[in-house]
């Protein structure tokens, strides 16, 4: 197919951008996350490479003037719909306003499926796995049909398409992803033990998991399943995990926070950077970060000469928008205008639980954290 089109694709690893734009013979203009605009170095690049900023988890103006000029221009762009990588292996919910998008640009859509991209570096994990890459192209939407197409046709012909479970794949194809240090990072993923209550127990070394309130193992196979623990799939535990969250914190409002309680969520050293969109961020040195129901709590830590020793900025939690976590330790939201950038390094909860354990709370009523298939 010649340009213009529009590539969508699933979001599984790092390398994602580079995956795709291979897979095609004319230059592919992929959108990408302001947040990699900021070093010098990066900027540079992504201007070879010619990707488009915008602000994750928000609408973008800019952005969109940007892609209809490519196109307008013969040229092919292409996003990712989940809006940031995968946690578990499956597909994440697409961002509301996707088919929107893909109206106005009006023009040939290209689904494309990564299969194994996730198996190969799992996001939280600390190293690489050897195993088997598949890219699977398809021709979605010809430019007649995103034109005449409903709202909701294309937003479920792009969801169809688009959906994939890494875990399945390999189950099915009975492959392996081996490499050293498998459950290296777990800790950041797997955030409440199932047989005990614990919340933000887990530590991780080579190929098991371990839960350092009641010593329950988990080992992490080459087949990609687990062995020893609760569950068998990670992506079974995952939607467990968020389920009993969101259960937990509703149930935290008849109750006060205390013993197996979701809430306090608190890092005692986070690192607080401010900003704006692709501006280069302003480092404030370390703080603690206490959320609960109604607030973040920022204090800054009595060793840092950036801010007063116990100086506190406190957001109330209606007040975040454009909640994302940036690669795997920053947890990144807009308050009064300004950009917060949290990165958040073990022991304690990881960007991961403080992410959802904020879509839980501001919540509403029937609404689900992840989308069940």
């Amino acid at each position: 197919m010649r340009p213009p089109f529009v590539v969508l694709s699933n979001h599984a690893n790092f390398w994602d951008p580079f995956l795709v734009a291979f897979a095609f013979r004319h230059p592919v203009h992929l959108i990408a996350a302001d947040g990699n605009y900021r070093s010098r170095i990066m900027r540079f690049l992504m201007g070879l490479a010619g990707t488009v900023p915008k602000a994750k988890s928000r609408n973008d103006m800019e952005s969109i003037r940007a892609m209809q000029a490519l196109v307008r221009n013969g040229n092919a762009v292409g996003f990712f719909p989940e809006g940031q990588r995968t946690w578990d292996g499956r597909s994440r919910a697409l961002l509301p306003g996707t088919e929107k998008l893909v109206r106005i640009l009006g023009v040939p859509v290209v689904a494309v499926r990564l299969k194994g991209a996730y198996l190969s570096k799992p996001r939280w994990a600390v190293s690489f796995r050897r195993g088997l890459l598949e890219i699977e192209l398809t021709t979605l939407f010809s430019g007649a049909e995103v034109k005449t197409g409903g709202r909701r046709e294309l937003a479920l012909g792009i969801e169809k398409a688009l959906f994939f479970d890494d875990n399945r794949w390999q189950e099915e194809h009975r492959l392996l992803f081996v490499g050293r240090n498998r459950a290296g990072g777990a800790g950041t993923v797997l955030f409440f033990c199932p047989s005990c209550g614990g919340w933000d127990t887990f530590e991780s070394r080579g190929e098991i998991a371990r839960c350092g309130a009641c010593g329950t193992e988990t080992y992490f196979l080459p087949s990609g399943t687990l062995q020893g623990g609760p569950f068998r799939r990670l992506p079974e535990w995952n939607e467990f995990q968020l389920q009993t969250l969101r259960n937990a914190v509703r149930g935290d409002r008849e109750r006060p926070d205390g013993e197996h309680s979701p809430l306090p969520c608190v890092s005692p050293a986070a690192t607080l950077f401010t900003g704006h969109r692709s501006r280069p961020l302003r480092s404030w040195g370390t703080v603690r970060a206490e959320l609960t129901r109604e607030h973040l709590t920022l204090t800054a830590s009595a060793t840092r000469k950036t801010l007063a020793p116990g100086c506190t900025r406190r957001i109330g939690v209606k007040e975040i928008s454009g909640l994302t976590v940036q690669y795997t330790h920053q947890l990144e939201f807009y308050a009064g205008g300004r950009l917060y950038v949290l990165r958040i390094r073990p022991p304690g909860p990881s960007a991961y639980r403080f992410e959802q354990t904020i879509l839980a709370i501001t919540a509403g009523p029937g609404s689900t954290l992840l989308r069940e298939k």
